[in-house]
């Protein structure tokens, strides 16, 4: 699957996974994770919907999702994608700063 990553400063870059592993990377509260349409080459990706597994419960990502601050310790924070379980495709971890 390939995911683009918008996080507040437009910043965008890819995350690729393979068999169910994601390269962890760090993503910044704020940033929004969609799924890619289309290739480097604008050719169409066939992506299906992906199961993550979020703070705030499993869900189904068919298009995007924005990663929210946390209201209850309003701490600065970062967000991660790494491989969860054969449970879900990606866990989206948190990461107090």
């Amino acid at each position: 699957r390939k995911f683009s990553v918008t996080s507040p400063g437009r910043y965008q870059y890819l995350i690729i996974t393979h068999k169910g592993y994601a390269h962890k990377c760090l993503i910044d509260t704020g940033s929004t994770i969609s799924m890619m349409r289309k290739n480097f080459f604008s050719l169409p990706i066939h992506n299906t919907e992906c199961e993550v597994f979020t703070s705030n419960g499993p869900m189904t990502l068919k298009d995007s999702i924005t990663l929210p601050s946390n209201n209850i310790f309003r701490t600065p924070e970062q967000f991660y994608l790494q491989h969860f379980s054969d449970d879900y495709d990606v866990l989206i971890g948190r990461k107090l700063l």
